[in-house]
């Protein structure tokens, strides 16, 4: 009577119905019950043991036709914890017990679709993960767990899909992350953590620090039963394998009293890793030290210097603070 019906796993009974309609000689009673008989058709979604499928359903003598459609057989979702998605199999009119008057029309088949009960979700297994620039890989994994109808095993093998979430720290070029990791059919729920994509950080020569960014769950290839839960993103931390120092250019420097000023300048040097760029600006710090010969008052000394971002490493020296002897009437010497 109707092309495709729904049910729930677990939940109500559905109805496969038939229609009788005379074909040759306008006939429009049913002189003896008419025995129908319905089978169903596997077709690789639904298994046998996924539903209950009447066998046949009667249609009574004295029937009137063509009939109403109200002759059917109950058709309902066996409830089981799997996580599996909504599952479809046919219900086919296989024949009738008055073959010789009675034949099966084109329209022998109801698609029946039964549809799941069950539903889980999948986050990051940790909210943080190290690596090191150009060192051993790591792993950024999910978990799956039932959230509704406390599923216990996974039916079907699920992709989850991984992508980057870049800020101000890492760039697209800094790392590798892979873009998806699949939990295989039969896994137990909830699952270990074991199920990872991997992460690594890209060598390069840039004095740059350490940089993060984020490896997020975008999404499931089962959306209807597994969505992404609250816990989707991993921050990634890319430890820097370049180190650098800073010392000042010259061991001594010399300036007039009440004259011009001068200058203390630093060069910043790669000590690990032999890095060639600075990335970001640095800002060096100068203080004074004073001894028993010049006082505080007798001296101006700019406090820090800037080496710009973008700067080739070793720098030249010409990144300094000023300094200049302050003038006084005081007969003192050096």
């Amino acid at each position: 009577a109707a092309a495709s019906t729904s049910i729930t796993e677990g939940g109500a009974s559905g109805s496969v119905c038939v229609v009788l309609t005379g074909t040759t000689g306008s006939p429009t009673e049913l002189a003896n019950a008419l025995a129908v008989s319905v089978a169903s058709v596997l077709n690789g979604e639904a298994g046998a043991g996924d539903f209950s499928l009447g066998a046949s359903v009667t249609i009574p003598a004295g029937t009137m036709l063509p009939t109403d459609g109200s002759h059917c057989v109950a058709v309902s979702g066996t409830e089981d914890t799997l996580l599996e998605g909504d599952e479809a199999f046919g219900a086919r009119i296989s024949g009738t017990d008055q073959s010789a008057v009675v034949s099966v029309g084109a329209s022998d088949t109801a698609t029946v679709t039964i549809t799941e009960n069950d539903a889980g979700e999948v986050e990051v297994a940790a909210a943080s993960v190290g690596i090191t620039e150009d060192g051993a890989a790591g792993s950024v994994c999910v978990v799956l767990t039932g959230t509704t109808g406390s599923p216990t095993e996974l039916a079907n093998a699920l992709a989850v899909s991984v992508v980057s979430v870049l800020n101000a720290e890492a760039g697209a070029g800094e790392f590798s992350l892979g873009s998806s990791v699949t939990i295989p059919a039969g896994t137990t729920l909830p699952t270990d953590g074991s199920h990872c994509v991997t992460v690594s950080g890209m060598e390069d020569t840039l004095l740059e620090g350490d940089e993060a960014f984020g490896a997020r769950i975008s999404g499931t290839d089962q959306t209807s039963v597994v969505s992404v839960g609250a816990s989707d993103t991993t921050t990634v931390t890319i430890t820097d394998n370049e180190a650098a120092e800073v010392d000042v250019a010259a061991s001594s420097v010399s300036i007039t009293e009440g004259g011009a000023a001068g200058s203390v300048c630093v060069v910043l040097t790669g000590t690990t890793g032999s890095p060639t760029e600075l990335v970001n600006a640095l800002a060096v710090s100068v203080t004074s030290l004073l001894n028993a010969e010049a006082g505080a008052g007798d001296f101006s000394l700019g406090p820090s210097v800037t080496i710009p971002a973008g700067t080739t490493l070793p720098t030249d020296g010409s990144h300094c603070v000023a300094v200049s002897g302050t003038e006084d009437t005081f007969l003192e010497g050096d």
